[in-house]
């Protein structure tokens, strides 16, 4: 289980160091890829403003 859960976050983080927001929204549940569109959700602003800090 703990393994699993390293590889999506790296997959996570190196979606955002890469600019790929499609392959961000393979990380998250599907309740947040439903409101990532969603100007002011969670899944917004870590996309918005994730790619800065990386």
């Amino acid at each position: 289980m703990y393994e699993e859960a390293v590889k999506v976050a790296e997959a996570h983080y190196r979606s955002l160091e890469n600019g790929d927001y499609e392959e961000l929204l393979k990380t998250l549940t599907k309740e947040l890829q439903e409101s990532a569109g969603i100007r002011g959700s969670s899944s917004y602003f870590w996309w918005k403003t994730g790619r800065r800090f990386v």
